[in-house]
C-alpha cells in the first residue's frame, strides 16, 4: 500500500504550508500546484500542465457536441482510469457529473497529489437534475449517444 499513498511534501518552517499555498477554488483548477512547481515529480512541468488542460477541454467541447445527454444529468458518475493530472475531470466541471479520478499502479508517475492539489476530490451537487425530464429523453438520448459513440470510435 506504501507506494499508493503520496506523502505531502516537508517544511522547513512550522508556519509554512506544506508543498505550499494552493489557488482558490475554481482558479486552482487549472493553475499550476505547488508539486508542479516545485519540480517535486520527474518530467512534470507547468507547460505539461497546460498541454493537459487545452488538450481535455478540446476533447470535453467535442464530447459535449457529440453526447447530447451529458449536459442533461444523464451521465452523473464517470470513471477516469487513467488520471494523469485530471484534466478530464478538469475540463468536464461545467457539465452535471461526479468524476473519479484513478492513477495506474503502474504509472510512470503518481500524480494523486496533482490531482488532489487542483481541488477534484469534491461532489458535485446533483439536486438540479430532474428525474423525471430524464426519463422522458432517456431512449432518444440513450440511442443517439450509442450512434454518436460509435462515430467518434472509428474517427
Amino acid at each position: 500500500m506504501d507506494p499508493c499513498i503520496f506523502p505531502l511534501p516537508q517544511v522547513k518552517d512550522v508556519h509554512d504550508i506544506s508543498g505550499g499555498a494552493l489557488e482558490k477554488w475554481p482558479k486552482r483548477l487549472n493553475a499550476a500546484s505547488p508539486r508542479i512547481t516545485s519540480k517535486i515529480i520527474y518530467g512534470i512541468t507547468v507547460r505539461t500542465l497546460n498541454e493537459d488542460v487545452q488538450l481535455w477541454r478540446r476533447r470535453v467541447s467535442h464530447y459535449g457536441i457529440i453526447l447530447k445527454s451529458l449536459n442533461n444529468c444523464k451521465f452523473r458518475n464517470v470513471m477516469d482510469m487513467n488520471a494523469g493530472f485530471g484534466g478530464f475531470a478538469a475540463a468536464l466541471t461545467k457539465f452535471p457529473v461526479w468524476v473519479m479520478n484513478v492513477v495506474p499502479f503502474d504509472a510512470k508517475n503518481n500524480t494523486l497529489g496533482i490531482i488532489y492539489e487542483r481541488g477534484l476530490y469534491q461532489d458535485q451537487d446533483h439536486s438540479s437534475c430532474d428525474q423525471s425530464k430524464q426519463r422522458e429523453q432517456a431512449s432518444t438520448d440513450v440511442a443517439e449517444d450509442q450512434e454518436a459513440v460509435s462515430e467518434a470510435l472509428v474517427v
